[in-house]
């Protein structure tokens, strides 16, 4: 068995796996990557609004 013929073996098995799992693991994780990013990413984005606005009138005056 070459080595190419071990990778389409293993890719199909992966994709029996997946195929077998359903949708339900992907869009699973996608909403727990969200809840866990979205709060995380609102409070960055504060930080540089407010940083932002401090270099503004910093500069401004």
């Amino acid at each position: 068995m070459s080595v190419k013929d071990n990778i389409e073996n293993q890719t199909k098995k992966i994709k029996k796996f997946f195929g077998l799992l359903g949708p339900g693991l992907t869009t699973g994780l996608l909403m727990t990557i969200l809840r866990v990013l979205l709060p995380i990413l609102k409070q960055e984005l504060s930080l540089v609004m407010v940083n932002y606005g401090q270099l503004f009138i910093c500069f401004h005056l």
